[in-house]
């Protein structure tokens, strides 16, 4: 996705084009966390799931291209912006790797803390019925993950959120 930003700033691909090519990228993240999370072992109702988040991150996208086009960022700010396109699609990981448990937040993409797409904390399967946030290795973990790794150790999701798998 960087790739394509240095492209677009270089005036070797127009702005539709970056826009069309960031699009395909994305669903291509997002399809590629959802064949990780399934150890690539997918099915159609795995991919159905992440529909409303690549409508999302195609109306952030379209918003993106719009500040663009008004030369409200600089080819740097483009770039990194990019970069957190390809983290957001974490979430989609998660979400399908925790199966059909409904857990209060999912490391990166919308989870309620600041460190948002750059969350590199991740959910442990207890393999008891309950959950444990574990904090990301190296880093300097914001309040709110750090909250949870405190509070959600163990997290057990209520009766009512648990699906049969």
């Amino acid at each position: 996705m960087a790739d394509l930003s240095d492209r677009l700033a270089s005036g070797e691909i127009d702005l539709a084009t970056w826009q069309i090519d960031m699009r395909k990228t994305i669903r291509d993240a997002y399809a590629s966390q959802i064949w990780a999370a399934t150890e690539g072992n997918p099915n159609m109702n795995d991919y159905l799931k992440m529909g409303s988040q690549i409508q999302a991150q195609d109306r952030y996208l379209a918003d993106f291209a719009r500040e663009i086009k008004a030369g409200d960022l600089s080819p740097q700010a483009i770039s990194s912006r990019s970069k957190l396109y390809a983290r957001s699609s974490g979430q989609v990981y998660w979400d399908q790797a925790t199966g059909n448990v409904k857990l209060p937040a999912y490391p990166r993409g919308s989870n309620g803390a600041p460190c948002r797409v750059n969350c590199k904390c991740e959910w442990r399967d207890n393999n008891d019925g309950t959950w444990t946030w574990v904090l990301g290795p190296n880093e300097n973990h914001c309040e709110v993950c750090s909250e949870r790794a405190a509070q959600w150790n163990p997290y057990i999701p209520p009766q009512s959120q648990r699906n049969a798998a």
